[in-house]
């Protein structure tokens, strides 16, 4: 048995080295203050991401409390809600994967499953600017909306355009449903594989969980945000006072960016440019640039995102109607001020007529 063991530490094929001396299993959160200690920047980074990631949630909670000021209680002010907590949970998931790489798997099924939900919720939002199924229904009557939208079908121009029913819309919006289940379902398994030994993001071969659940994955977020796209192309021109363009293309954003990035440092490790270095592994390094891009990139685009977004409720002329208002009532509304001359036109004339007649 001791020969056994001799062996095995004198050829490095041990079950928690690897071929260059490094872990292959994943480092505890102690382990990788090691290494940030080791490094002249390693603190400095660790301090610069911890801040990043409170200013995302600073900037939520400032949010949060206009949102409460000027949107009456109901249902689209907890949908802006959850709209704009978007970038603050992915930002706290992925600090305390910064953190404790261990709990990384546990962080993501915990974002995945919220974006997923957020995907739903524009949807809902979609429907609340109406005022409900009913107006949507009356609004979308005899509107046709083209088949060929991306990602999936935007180079088939020659799909037929189709008449924007309830029953299409119900459609489009059982396709972005489907991704609140199957996308936090993949993540679920991935964490419960990974506990076994069989899930390892930074093996890429035939017989490999990750890309099976990967593949899973894209393949049902691309559905999700083809169903959106269809939806957000039938709804734009009656919906643009509210930016929809600006929230459809948010949550676009976020969800290339999280299924993108992750890939792309996969293949990274596969192809050995994140290397192996002490005692953190390729898919923990991986996992370590991951979690600093998300959360600077999540900053970025709340910060961005907040400052359009006010800027346009200032000095939109409908804005500070629109945070309550449907779209049957901002078409009353629009139509009473272009007629409003001739409204006063009309007063004036009465009064004077009055006037010669006392």
């Amino acid at each position: 048995m001791a020969e056994y063991v001799d062996a095995n530490l004198t050829t490095g094929d041990n079950s928690s080295t690897g071929s260059r001396g490094c872990s292959v299993d994943v480092s505890s959160a102690r382990e990788e203050m090691e290494v940030l200690r080791s490094v002249g920047w390693g603190i400095a980074l660790l301090v610069t991401m911890t801040a990043l990631s409170c200013a995302t949630v600073g900037m939520f909670l400032h949010s949060w409390v206009r949102i409460r000021r000027q949107v009456p209680y109901g249902n689209r002010r907890i949908f802006l809600v959850r709209l704009f907590a978007l970038f603050p949970v992915f930002s706290v998931t992925s600090l305390a994967g910064f953190y404790v790489p261990r709990a990384s798997l546990i962080a993501n099924w915990g974002s995945s499953l919220y974006l997923s939900a957020t995907l739903y919720t524009f949807v809902l939002l979609i429907v609340d600017y109406y005022g409900g199924v009913g107006p949507m229904e009356d609004h979308l009557d005899g509107i046709k909306v083209s088949l060929s939208a991306p990602p999936l079908t935007c180079c088939c121009p020659c799909l037929p355009k189709i008449s924007f029913t309830m029953t299409n819309f119900h459609r489009m919006r059982m396709l972005v449903l489907q991704t609140a289940y199957i996308r936090p379902l993949c993540v679920f398994l991935g964490a419960v594989l990974w506990a076994d030994g069989i899930y390892k993001p930074s093996i890429i071969e035939a017989d490999s969980a990750f890309v099976y659940l990967s593949v899973i994955t894209l393949v049902s977020s691309l559905v999700a945000v083809y169903g959106l796209s269809v939806i957000y192309n039938a709804t734009y021109n009656q919906l643009q006072h509210f930016m929809i363009s600006v929230k459809f293309v948010t949550i676009k954003c976020v969800l290339i960016i999280t299924n993108g990035q992750n890939l792309v440092i996969a293949m990274l490790i596969a192809k050995d440019v994140i290397p192996c270095v002490g005692p953190l592994d390729s898919a923990a390094r991986g996992a370590f640039l991951y979690n600093m891009l998300v959360i600077f990139e999540m900053f970025l685009m709340n910060f961005f995102f907040k400052i359009y977004y006010w800027r346009w409720m200032v000095k939109h002329e409908y804005g500070h109607r629109f945070v309550s208002a449907s779209v049957g009532e901002i078409t009353d509304i629009k139509n009473f001020e272009a007629n409003a001359p001739m409204n006063v036109m009309n007063e004036r004339i009465n009064g004077s007529l009055s006037n010669v007649s006392k």
